[in-house]
Order: C-alpha cells, then structure tokens, then sequence
C-alpha cells in the first residue's frame, strides 16, 4: 500500500540550542553563531533521516491509497508520536469522512505509534477516492516532557563538530572514523516499520 508522508508544519525550535552547540565547539565569540546554527539544523536533518524519527515537534500529513487490507492496524511513522489530530477518508465523491470514533484506538504507548481496530470492528466499508483516500493528521516528535535521547544528541555533536573544524570536503581515513562513531550512536534509535 503506497503512502505518502508530508511535512505540515517544520520544527519550530531546533532540539539543540546554539549556546550547547557553541559550548561542545568551545567556541565564545558570536562571528560565526548563523552558521553554527546552520550545521545544528543539518545535523539534525541528518540524524532524522537516519533514524525516521522527528527530533523536535512538527505536524505531518499521511496520506495512504486505502486502508490495509491484511492487518488491524495502521503505523503512524516519524515517532515518538504526540497526538493524532484527524483520522478520516475521502470517499469515491471525494468528500471527507471522519472515522467513527468507536472504531479505533489510538495507541501512542506503542513506537511508532499506531491507530489500531478495537476488537471486532472493521474499516469503513467504502468506494474509496481514486488516490490518496486514507489522511491522517499528527504532530510527532520529541519535547521537553519526552527529551530526545542522549545518543542522538552525541551524534549531532560529532557532526557538527567535524563539519565546524572541516569546510572542505573529507576524503581521508578521518571521515570513515566518524560515519562509524555517528553510526554506532544512532543505530539503537532507528525505527524499525513495516514494509506498506
């Protein structure tokens, strides 16, 4: 089953604060603060995309073409998950349809995240839309109440480190190195999902 994952709203504060990040480079004057602030966010892009997850608050949409035909629950990527905002599907006239309520459970217990029939019920029995029938509305990622985990954060400090101290581009035995340490950190936290 094809999906589609967009980003609604960007983090609106890195999970790093340019004063941490300066403070790992022991860097004290503020000639270079836009640009260290720019490898915090590209080292977090980084980690993100290496580990499926959302390391700030942000909203996404996920658009899925039906609802799954061999299993009782949908997976809601980018963990951890904060909150399901709407659950609904566009039927073959494309009007939009919330899912009955009574029908689902909203595990946020489980990583990722899922939407889950309740015992003996069953997805809405529908002509569905062409493309993209299925929507679903969420905001995910770490805060202060879930903290993002310290391995990750070591992993965005080897980053920027390496590209603060290294403008150019690394072909010696050095980058090797740190693609492994980085790899090693962010292993643990890689989310594992199911093949749709």
């Amino acid at each position: 089953m094809a999906l589609t994952l967009n980003l609604k709203t960007p983090i609106a504060a890195e999970p790093m604060t340019l004063a941490e990040a300066k403070n790992f480079l022991r860097v004290d004057l503020d000639d270079d603060d836009a640009f260290i602030s720019s490898l915090v966010s590209s080292a977090r892009d980084y980690c993100e995309s290496a580990t499926m997850r959302a390391l700030g608050t942000e909203s996404f949409e996920l658009v899925l073409e039906d609802f799954p035909s061999d299993r009782d629950f949908i997976e809601i990527p980018r963990p951890p998950l904060q909150n399901i905002i709407s659950a609904q599907y566009k039927d073959c006239y494309g009007v939009m349809r919330d899912i009955d309520p009574e029908t689902i459970i909203l595990d946020y217990d489980s990583e990722p995240g899922r939407i889950v029939l309740a015992y003996n019920r069953f997805w809405p029995i529908y002509i569905p839309w062409p493309a993209g029938a299925v929507i679903i509305n969420f905001t995910a990622g770490y805060n202060a109440a879930n903290p993002m985990p310290e391995g990750i954060k070591q992993a965005m400090y080897l980053l920027i480190g390496q590209w603060y101290t290294n403008r150019e581009p690394m072909v010696d035995r050095r980058l090797t190195e740190l693609n492994y340490s980085v790899d090693a950190l962010l292993q643990p936290h890689r989310v594992i999902t199911l093949e749709w």
